[in-house]
């Protein structure tokens, strides 16, 4: 072995595992051989005891200390062969400045974390012999993965989905299609699934346009669209490699969209002289609030609701605590009939006002379940 050339094998710890200052002050380099290890970096060698820790300067900040080395060379090439980890103070002493390239430093026990730093959270524990460098990975620049969103559809219509009972009309539907998403990209294009290929409504004909012409009324009156697509880019996480697989071609269906029928209610209580079909009202909204102009004896109150409707309750709202108190005992029922969009004839129940006088603007609740 060359003078200038030092093998050896041992567990390496930083100096400050033993205490050791950093000091201008170097006590150890006049007995010792210095030489350049594998990879590079100084090695200093002394057979020096050292009773206290000694003092010195890294020349590159970091210094790495070998001692109480058991060693048996073999006799050719002068190799360590083995070298025991001991304590500072006996047998033979190295120092070496930085590590040697490609060593790894490794943790000299286990370690759980008890505060968050960086990318790594408390309570994570790492085992004796983790490398440092993963553990600075994981805290500097922690691997990430993103989150995965499947492909969705959707159905717009084209107008109001609450009609009249009896309309019969042609309707436009647009498929909205939504290719999901790969969050963050991580340098795909961040859909999860490749581009749609077709469409169609109700199992009907597929068709590459998502707009369909389709025929309304009470007896067909639901939709559901099905989308194909094609197979989807592979998902990367954070440090570029595979994450997950690439999500096959397939289909997706959309929830179903539905339009209700209702009768219209009537009432005046926009004009009293004239009775007159209201705002369409769902049937699930199980109310309707009136805002009565002022009306007279000529001219009361009335409004009229389809007989098929149970009607829970009649109720008047109090200006003066702004609550709705039943006044159903106010109203004189009678049965009429009106027609639907489609020219039906449907029975409803009128309620009349019955107080016989005239009566300022008021706010009436009509309830059915």
């Amino acid at each position: 072995m060359a003078e200038n050339e030092v093998h050896f094998r041992a567990v390496i710890q930083p100096a400050i595992q033993f205490g050791a200052r950093i000091s201008p002050t170097v006590r150890v380099r006049g007995e010792a051989q210095k030489g350049t290890g594998n990879g590079g970096g100084m090695v200093i060698k002394t057979k020096e005891e050292w009773a206290e820790l000694p003092t010195f300067k890294s020349a590159k900040g970091i210094w790495y200390i070998y001692s109480n080395w058991e060693q048996e060379e073999d006799p050719e090439t002068h190799e360590i062969k083995d070298v025991p980890r001991g304590k500072i103070g006996d047998g033979i002493n190295y120092v070496v400045d930085l590590p040697f390239e490609g060593y790894s430093p490794i943790l000299l026990d286990n370690l759980l974390t008890s505060v968050q730093v960086g990318g790594v959270d408390s309570g994570i524990n790492y085992n004796k012999g983790t490398l440092l460098e993963k553990i600075f990975r994981d805290m500097l620049s922690p691997l990430l993965y993103p989150t995965l969103v499947n492909p969705s559809l959707t159905l717009q219509p084209g107008g109001t989905t609450l009609l009249e009972k009896g309309t019969s009309k042609m309707e436009t539907i647009t498929a909205i299609f939504n290719r999901g998403s790969i969050n963050p990209a991580y340098g795909t294009s961040g859909y999860r699934s490749g581009e749609v290929q077709s469409y169609k409504i109700n199992n009907g004909n597929v068709q590459v346009s998502n707009v369909f012409e389709v025929a309304l009324d009470q007896l067909h009156n639901t939709f559901t669209g099905t989308a194909t697509y094609a197979e989807g880019e592979q998902p990367k996480d954070s440090s570029g490699a595979d994450y997950d697989a690439p999500l096959p071609a397939g289909s997706v269906d959309s929830p179903t969209l539905t339009y209700e029928f209702v009768n219209a209610i009537w009432s005046n209580e926009t004009t009293p002289a004239a009775i007159a079909k209201c705002p369409l009202v769902s049937i699930t909204a199980k109310q309707k609030i009136f805002e009565f102009p002022a009306c007279s004896i000529a001219n009361p109150e009335v409004f009229d609701i389809p007989s098929s409707w149970n009607v829970t309750a009649v109720e008047v709202k109090n200006d003066l605590n702004e609550l709705f108190e039943d006044c159903s005992v106010e109203f004189t029922t009678s049965d009429v009939t009106h027609s639907d969009a489609g020219g039906s004839s449907v029975a409803y129940t009128r309620y009349s006002c019955n107080l016989g006088y005239d009566m300022g603007p008021r706010t009436i609740r009509v309830k059915w379940n």
